[in-house]
């Protein structure tokens, strides 16, 4: 097997990997309430996609259409950010709820906020896609950041 083969079946294996994750950790958000993206990406996923496409692209038999479908499948998968009752996934990471420290609406923007999350140093910023509940992306912040004490 030569590098080439071995360079596409690792990175074939690191996705599904990082889909798994991914899945695991949309699980754990519960009920969604926002769907999205952010710019919270990861560095590694993105430099290796950019490697590895050429090697798909230069085999030499069908199934090249098949894995190029199944990577941005599973890079859509994986970049999407779901905000549910028990906390958020971004990429193939779980944050609890209880570690959102605070969160605001982009100025100007009605489909934009940031939140800043405890053990991180930057804001991370997401872009709304879909409310799920019907309400606006506002007032779902508001509650989600503010709830109620009984």
């Amino acid at each position: 097997m030569n590098l080439h083969y071995f360079v596409l079946i690792v990175f074939i294996v690191y996705m599904l990997y990082k889909g798994i994750k991914a899945f695991k950790a949309k699980k754990q958000v519960g009920a969604v309430f926002l769907k999205g993206s952010s710019n919270y990406k990861s560095i590694q996923t993105m430099i290796f996609s950019i490697l590895v496409v050429p090697f798909v692209i230069l085999l030499d038999w069908n199934l090249k259409y098949l894995i190029l479908i199944v990577i941005v499948f599973l890079g859509v998968m994986i970049e999407q950010v779901y905000v549910g009752e028990l906390g958020i996934k971004l990429n193939d990471e779980f944050f609890a709820k209880e570690r959102i420290m605070h969160g605001y609406m982009v100025e100007d923007r009605l489909d934009q906020f940031e939140i800043m999350i405890i053990g991180r140093t930057d804001t991370i910023k997401m872009t709304v896609s879909k409310s799920l509940i019907g309400k606006p992306v506002e007032e779902i912040l508001e509650a989600y950041l503010n709830p109620i004490k009984v």
